[in-house]
C-alpha cells in the first residue's frame, strides 16, 4: 500500500472516471547492472528494458492524497470535507465522518496532500498494468487515457492538447488549483504531457517514466483491504 498525489486536474479526472493512466519520473538509472537483470545502459547508447527500482508495480493498492477540511467532532472523530467536489455541475461538496485511534488523531484544520491521513483517503487506484517508455513518446491515446482533452477555447484557435480547469470544466487562462492555463496547452498531445511533468518533476522532455494502468475505487484503501481479508477467512 502506498501513497499517490495527483495534480487538481487529475484529481477532477479521477473523480469523473476519465482517467485510467499516470507517467511518472523514474530513479536515475544506474550505467551497468551486471547479473541481476536490472535495467543498464549499454555502451553505444542503447538501453535495456529492464527498470531498477520503479515507482510501483502492478497489484500495488494507492490511496489518493488531496487537500481537505478536517474538524474534530468527537473522542477519536473527525469529519473530512474535500476541497474538490465531486462534480462540477452543480459543485457537491463531499464529506465523511473518520474514526482515528490516539496516535492518528489530527489537529483541525486545513490539511495538504502530504499531510493528509491514509484514512481520510476516499479514493483507491489498483495497478493494472505498466509500460516504461520516454516522455516524449506519449501518443493522444495515451495522452487521453492520462486525462488530457483536445479542445480548442474560442473559434479562432486550433485545436491543442491539455487538461480542463478542475473547478470548471473547460479549457481556460482563468487555471486554478494546478490546472494548466490554455497558453500552456500544445497542438502536439506529447509535448503538452511533457510541459506538465517537466515543471512538476524537472524532468526532461526525453527522460524516461513509467506509465501505470490502474482501476479507480471510489473506496478508502483500508475497507478495500478488510474487505478482501475477510473474504479469504
Amino acid at each position: 500500500m502506498r501513497r499517490i498525489i495527483p495534480s487538481a486536474a487529475e484529481l477532477r479526472a479521477m473523480l469523473d472516471g476519465r482517467i485510467t493512466a499516470l507517467s511518472l519520473p523514474l530513479k536515475p538509472q544506474p550505467w551497468r547492472v551486471d547479473g541481476d537483470g536490472r535495467w543498464y545502459r549499454m555502451t553505444g547508447g542503447g538501453e535495456s528494458l529492464n527498470c531498477y527500482d520503479p515507482p510501483f508495480n502492478v497489484g500495488d493498492l494507492l490511496y489518493v492524497q488531496e487537500v481537505a477540511d478536517v474538524q474534530v467532532t468527537g473522542p477519536n472523530r473527525v469529519r473530512v470535507i474535500y476541497t474538490m467536489p465531486y462534480e462540477i455541475h452543480p459543485p457537491r461538496i463531499a464529506a465523511s465522518a473518520v474514526y482515528l485511534p490516539d496516535d492518528r488523531m489530527t489537529r483541525a484544520g486545513r490539511i495538504g496532500p502530504r499531510n493528509m491521513l491514509r484514512e481520510m483517503s476516499r479514493l483507491t487506484l489498483q495497478v493494472t498494468g505498466e509500460s516504461f517508455q520516454r516522455l516524449s513518446e506519449t501518443t493522444a491515446e495515451e495522452a487521453k487515457a492520462e486525462g488530457m482533452v483536445h479542445a480548442r477555447i474560442d473559434r479562432g484557435s486550433g485545436w491543442r492538447w491539455g487538461w480542463p480547469n478542475p473547478w470548471t470544466g473547460k479549457p481556460d487562462n482563468n487555471a486554478e488549483g494546478g490546472a494548466q492555463p490554455w497558453r500552456d496547452w500544445s497542438p502536439n498531445p506529447c509535448f503538452a504531457h511533457a510541459r506538465m511533468l517537466t515543471g512538476r518533476y524537472q524532468i526532461d522532455v526525453d527522460d524516461w517514466v513509467q506509465r501505470i494502468t490502474f482501476t479507480i475505487h471510489r473506496e478508502n484503501v483500508d475497507r478495500i483491504i478488510a474487505r478482501r481479508m475477510r473474504g479469504a477467512a
